[in-house]
């Protein structure tokens, strides 16, 4: 007992109100700190617990709120998507009532063109009819008069016979050429329609592009804005940096584009790989998915590691792209004379 005193006297504790301890003094002082330790440890985590919780609470919330106007969002742009398919076909459909006109009209004139010329033509025979008509009436008239009479006139009368000269009786090409005009005909107006239609290689993804970036609605060009346009917070869109990316993924071959830069002062351009990071700042570099042609404050830059000087004869108003992925290359070309800038 004076040994367990002793540890008692050692031990600086609160006073403990416990209800059926049974054991030694010592011992019954051991148990309630350990409960009180317990209850701590509990405590602490049941608080974790919660503030986890509660941070489950938020991060579901925004998630919540982000579906819902991704929700609205997608009925905007499925609206949007098909008024300008719609537009798009209306021209197409102009486009094609232009030529179906056109070639209804070139049917219909050269109709015209064939009666003319077949009533010209009729016009001719009947005049020939009617000669000859008259030649046969006198004919048979002198054949009822006296022979003396007969023989007198027959050197008039088969002079002229003679002089009466039948026209061709070639009927060749009067006809309507109908192979002209159905021949081929559908390849043919797609042939021509593609002189009206414009094919780009690259076409951008709307859904990459920087809240900054107006896109045009073919999708083809873009400009920069101050104020940025309402866009979800997708995981595929870039977040930090004014970038967007084309909707195709380049993973072999050759392939070549041409970007057109124009009076733009402030540029980037080239190939970016699929798994550049979208929300977070890096620099444009080949270590980090990045192969780039800058052009700021009137100066060219390859972006390596560092950034390469170039230094083109002139400002070329539009840049070509070309990527040999199986050699693992990226050149940039003035397409005006096919020169190597980099």
């Amino acid at each position: 007992m004076a040994r367990r005193a002793a540890d008692i006297h050692r031990m600086t504790v609160p006073a403990v109100d416990c209800l059926g301890l049974v054991g030694t003094a010592s011992e019954t002082v051991y148990w309630a700190i350990s409960v009180v330790q317990r209850d701590v440890i509990v405590m602490e985590e049941l608080a974790l617990s919660l503030k986890n919780l509660h941070d489950k609470e938020v991060s579901l919330k925004r998630i919540h709120m982000t579906s819902a106007y991704m929700f609205k969002y997608i009925k905007s742009q499925a609206l949007e998507t098909q008024s300008l398919i719609k537009a798009h076909f209306e021209q197409l459909h102009e486009d094609l009532y232009q030529e179906e006109s056109a070639r209804i009209a070139a049917v219909k004139k050269e109709e015209d063109e064939k009666i003319a010329g077949l009533k010209d033509k009729m016009k001719e025979l009947s005049a020939e009819v009617l000669s000859l008509t008259e030649t046969i009436s006198v004919i048979q008239e002198q054949l009822e008069e006296d022979d003396l009479i007969l023989l007198k006139n027959f050197k008039a009368t088969q002079d002229r016979e003679k002089t009466i000269a039948l026209g061709p009786d070639n009927m060749s090409g009067v006809l309507i050429d109908v192979t002209e005009h159905l021949c081929n005909l559908k390849y043919k107006v797609w042939e021509k329609m593609l002189d009206h239609i414009d094919y780009t290689p690259v076409t951008l993804d709307p859904n990459t592009a920087h809240p900054c970036l107006i896109l045009s609605d073919d999708l083809t060009s873009l400009h920069y804005s101050k104020e940025h346009s309402c866009c979800p917070d997708n995981t595929e869109r870039f977040h930090i940096s004014a970038e967007v990316v084309g909707m195709a993924a380049l993973g072999s071959g050759s392939h070549h584009w041409v970007v057109e830069t124009g009076s733009n002062q402030d540029w980037m351009l080239g190939v970016a790989s699929s798994s550049v990071p979208r929300n977070s700042e890096i620099s444009a570099r080949p270590e980090n998915g990045f192969w780039t042609l800058c052009f700021r404050d009137g100066e060219f830059r390859a972006m390596t590691s560092p950034p390469t000087a170039v230094t083109p004869a002139s400002v070329p108003k539009q840049v070509k792209v070309q990527l040999d992925y199986n050699q693992g290359t990226v050149s940039f070309f003035d397409p005006a004379d096919d020169t190597l800038m980099t």
